[in-house]
């Protein structure tokens, strides 16, 4: 990691959500255009690190760390494991997270270790991992709510699992972000509101 950026045993999680903004643009433009060196050499095998090819942005600071984000038994019927892979710094993980799996020290920049990370919604995760770089929550609350589409029931009940399963991956990980919190109660009383409205209307015409 950067000596310009500080690490998150020296100070405490406050300071560091703090002072990440500073370092948002070059971090994010770190995760762009991230490549795989090599494949993996056998499927359904994950090594313990993968050679990246990263941005050749002058700023960008490269990933520390790949998560291998895979759906908990509980919330998957598929007989195989479906594993998507997301590259990621740790600082940014660690100022937010209380509950991390143990993250191995990088060899260098350009082979990073690979974290496996069980949650209730894979699919809601990277959604998750760009807030907590970018803190835009009104975007994610948009998102969400998507208030351009139109609105019935089977569209409302995908939003309302969406939100279900991003507060879920919250709470696996253990998320510290009041705002966070806020907006998803937000969320879901506004979509369950419209959701009895259009049975209120429904049942009375």
């Amino acid at each position: 990691m950067p000596s310009s950026i500080p690490t998150i045993e020296s100070i405490s999680g406050e300071y560091v959500r703090e002072k990440l903004p500073l370092f948002t643009d070059s971090m994010l433009a770190g995760l762009r255009d991230v490549r795989l060196a090599n494949a993996p050499q056998r499927s359904g095998f994950l090594p313990k690190e993968l050679q990246i090819i990263t941005s050749d942005y002058l700023d960008a600071i490269p990933p520390t760390h790949m998560l291998a984000v895979y759906a908990s038994k509980s919330t998957s019927s598929a007989s195989r494991t479906k594993v998507t892979l997301y590259p990621t710094h740790e600082i940014v993980l660690s100022a937010h997270c209380t509950n991390l799996p143990k993250l191995p020290e990088p060899t260098s920049s350009a082979a990073i270790p690979v974290v496996p990370l069980s949650l209730p919604s894979p699919q809601m995760y990277p959604y998750l991992q760009n807030y907590l770089y970018n803190k835009n929550i009104s975007a994610l609350e948009n998102f969400l709510l998507s208030p351009s589409q139109v609105l019935d029931t089977p569209s409302l009940m995908k939003r309302l699992l969406a939100v279900h399963g991003l507060w879920g991956n919250a709470c696996a990980l253990g998320v510290i972000d009041a705002p966070f919190c806020a907006m998803i109660e937000r969320v879901w009383a506004s979509l369950h509101q419209t959701l009895s409205a259009i049975h209120t209307s429904t049942s009375s015409a």
